[in-house]
Parts: structure tokens; sequence; C-alpha cells
């Protein structure tokens, strides 16, 4: 945690009195600390090292210690490529190595019981982490709230489909990273009572991936009793079939089979091998790595799940971003997260029915509004249609319009956008780096707004705030509410939804 992050100078941080704080868990005590009355514990396991015997397999449960574990420094990274050295440990918060199933806890010192916020950590299931430096959780202990942030495997390591490839036994290892966040809700349950957290008030909250996520789960029932609401940002449905995720794994056989190597040696390979052949082979190409339905974990596709009634007791507070995807395409943003640069808008038929819908836009505009609704608004709109027909529990529907106001987005309202308003760390310098630019006065009232109000929901009311605009159910008149200098109210653009069917 940092000065800039809290919004706390350095001086005051410095004297703020560190106390060591013990805690009895399942598998054993653990020492944190309590710092400006909030309580921190970092890379506590939830699951047994996915290394060995237990790679490629579904997560075990940990192994009981004696004595009294330390638990103030982050767990390992998941294994991923990108970035390397220093710049991989500033963006990570943390080395990257295959043992990562850890989660780090802000917890209040007031007694509880307190709500609990699980946050789930986006980059297209092959890059991320818990430790993240914007996800200080002491910023949702000073509301009142538990807040725990999860690792799960990513890449290969959690999301590939090796049954073919190596044999039944291996079969549903493209399960294992969703498997991977099922034991930290379980784990959560188990043991958040000692922290002061309710196990009936979950929330499981996540951004990009972490919200497709989240959605893929609200179809699992292995994971039906595990949290009570869902924040789901820039998520909605995005999974892939067995034979598409059978595919993909065919993909990588064939490369390391060009190396050499045969499928077994994948087993006992070490991890930055694995890690070097998935760069060459897979992080290119789009999504890769998705949730796979039709297994045993997410039996039916998620939408069809939820149009059912999966989940339609769980609140939901769902939205995206105005310019999600400019960030995707070619020549206007990095590349290669979600969306393949190669993948141009108009050569999908559905785009012919763009044009003309947005004929007043540029052709760059259309494209940026095309591939935003089809990869992130499309999906997230039909969840929300489909818990207002159902009469499910209450929805809640927003989208992110505030630009950035300097740097490489500014005038856009980009993917992840969002983050250092929800984490109220406008000043983090990744925020200030990557998405926000330097915030004025306007965006800082916004930041604690935003805040406050995912604060409220997972409190259990409705996300409103403090003089703030009321935000209604989305079933009543399909009411999105919009995010910008002036917090505004808006229906759903059915209109442009009815392009998809």
């Amino acid at each position: 945690m940092t000065a800039k992050m809290t919004g706390i100078s350095a001086d005051d941080l410095q004297n703020f009195e560190e106390t060591p704080c013990i805690l009895a868990l399942r598998d054993g005590e653990i020492r944190g600390i309590e710092r400006d009355s909030v309580r921190i514990f970092k890379g506590v396991p939830f699951a047994a090292a996915p290394v060995g015997d237990l790679r490629f397999r579904p997560p075990q449960r940990p192994t009981p210690w004696s004595g009294v574990r330390e638990a103030d420094e982050y767990g390992p990274a998941p294994m991923q490529g990108g970035l390397s050295g220093t710049a991989s440990l500033a963006y990570l918060g943390a080395p990257r190595n295959e043992d990562c199933l850890y989660l780090n806890v802000w917890a209040p010192a007031a007694p509880g019981p307190h709500p609990v916020l699980v946050w789930i950590f986006g980059g297209s299931n092959q890059t991320g982490s818990a430790s993240f430096p914007l996800f200080d959780g002491a910023v949702f202990a000073r509301r009142g709230i538990v807040c725990v942030t999860i690792s799960y495997r990513v890449g290969v390591y959690g999301f590939l489909e090796l049954g073919e490839v190596l044999g039944p036994d291996y079969r549903g290892s493209s399960e294992n990273g969703l498997r991977d966040i099922v034991a930290a809700l379980e784990w959560v349950q188990e043991n958040i009572a000692a922290f002061g957290g309710d196990p009936a008030r979950v929330t499981a909250g996540g951004e990009s991936a972490g919200g497709m996520n989240i959605c893929s789960l609200m179809a699992a029932p292995a994971a039906r009793d595990l949290f009570q609401s869902a924040i789901v940002q820039s998520g909605g449905e995005v999974v892939a079939s067995l034979e598409e995720a059978n595919a993909v794994a065919r993909i990588f056989n064939e490369g390391l089979l060009e190396a050499g190597g045969v499928a077994s040696d994948l087993l006992a390979m070490p991890a930055e091998e694995i890690t070097t052949l998935q760069s060459r082979l897979l992080d290119g190409r789009p999504r890769s790595f998705r949730g796979v339905f039709g297994g045993d974990l997410i039996p039916v596709r998620p939408l069809d799940a939820i149009a059912q009634g999966a989940s339609s007791q769980v609140r939901l507070l769902i939205g995206t971003n105005r310019d999600e995807s400019i960030m995707f395409i070619p020549s206007t943003g990095t590349a290669g997260q979600q969306i393949s640069n190669a993948d141009l808008a108009a050569n999908d038929p559905v785009f012919n029915r763009y044009a003309p819908r947005f004929a007043g836009l540029s052709p760059l505009e259309q494209r940026v509004r095309f591939m935003t609704a089809r990869d992130f608004w499309r999906s997230s709109s039909q969840i929300a249609l489909a818990r207002a027909r159902q009469g499910a529990a209450e929805t809640y529907v927003y989208r992110f319009d505030q630009t950035a106001a300097t740097g490489a987005w500014a005038g856009r309202a980009v993917h992840a956008a969002e983050l250092p308003y929800v984490w109220n760390a406008l000043d983090a310098p990744s925020a200030v780096a990557f998405l926000t630019g330097q915030a004025d006065a306007g965006r800082r009232r916004l930041g604690a707004e935003i805040c406050d109000r995912w604060a409220n929901f997972i409190h259990g009311h409705p996300p409103d705030a403090d003089g703030a605009l009321p935000w209604p159910c989305f079933d009543r008149d399909h009411a999105v509410l919009l995010f910008d200098e002036k917090v505004r109210l808006e229906p759903l653009d059915e209109a442009e939804l009815e392009l998809w069917t």
C-alpha cells in the first residue's frame, strides 16, 4: 500500500503504528498486521501448490501447517508471459511462479460481521495478478467491508483442455482456472468469519476476464451458494465449447511436436519453457483461454443457463465502458489482449447493419462501437434483460463514459478505465500512466462516488451515494446509469441490441 494509492500523506503513513495480529484459520494460524484500523493479511494459501503431480490438475486443499505462518508478503503471481524484470514486478506486484494459489485479505479492525468482496482480476485469462498495485483492499475495509483478492491459474496452466492430448486423466483441465476461483470462494465460506466477515454476504467482483469468469460461475452448480451478489465490470458471457477448447489444445500440441517434444513432456517441463511455448503459439491468438461449457463445471452455456433461472437469487451490478475496444483496434491502441488486431469489424456480417444505424459516426467510431458491443456490451445487456424477464434478484446496469483527462487515452473511456474509480485510486501510478492521466477535482469526486456506490451494493443496499442520483433497478424501465462529468440515466439501447438477433 502506498500513500498515493490511499490518499494519505507519506508522513502520516509512516506515523501509523503497525501491530501484529494473529488469526486461527482452518489450516493453521497466520500473522498479519493492523494499520490505521485495517487488518492486512497477504499470501494466504487457499489451495495446495499446483506443481509436480498437481500440474494441470484441479485444485486440492492446502496442507495444514504448525506454528504461525507469516502473512505479510504477497504470494507469487501466476505464470504468464508478457513483461519481464522490473517492469513485470511493477505491473504484477509480485514475482511469477507456478505455485500461485494465494489470496490477500483487508479487514476492518472493528468487530463484524462485515460483508465481503472477493475480487477476481482480469487479463484475458492469460495475464494478471491478485497483487496488482491498484487493488489495495484498504479502501473497502475503511467502508466496513472485508476485501479479498484472489489468484488463479491463467493461460495453459488453467485454461488449456488436455484431455485429448494427455489422456482421460486430464479431461477437464480447461476448467482448472475456474475451479481455482471456486476453491477460493469455498475457502472464504470456511474462513472469512475469522476476519470478521459474513459468509452469507459475499460479493464476487471482477473486471474483464474476472467478470467473464463470474458470469461463467453463475451457471456453475458447484458455485451456487458461494456468493450472494456479483459485480461484473466489462465482463459478460465469453466462453468456448469443448470442441473449440480442443482445437486450441491441438495448436499447442502441434507446436510442441514441431519443437521436438511430445505431449507428455508438459508434465515435467520447466514452467518457464511452457510459458515461452504459450507466448509463441497462443498469446497472439484471439481468446485462446476462455471458460469452457459443456463439461462438469459449466454444463450449459452461461447465457442460456441464466435465461433459464440460474443464479436468479444473486444480486447483480453489471456494466461496460463506452470505448472498450479502441484499445484493441490496429494502429489506435495497444496490441493483443482480448481481441485480435487482425479482426477488422468491417468483415463481420453484423457490421453491415451497424454502418447504416450509426451513419453519423466516422468509420473508426463505427468500428469502435461495433466491437465494443460485440465483445462486451451485447452479452452484458442480454444478461440484464434475461434476468429482468424472469424476475431475478435486483440488477443494476451502468455505462462508464468518463474520459481520461490526459495521456494516451485522453478523451476516451477505454477498457479498464473504470478501475481507478472503483478502487478510488486515481493517483495510483498505474492509473495515471495507463488509464486516467492526471485527474482533476471532478474526476476525483466521481471516483469517491463510484467507490461509495459499489460499497453500498456490497453492503446489500441499492448502489446509491450521498447526494447522488438514485440508481433504479434495471427491471423497472431498463434504465442504465451513465457515469460521466454529469451522472445521468438513459434507457438501454434495445434497438442496437436487436442488430445482433
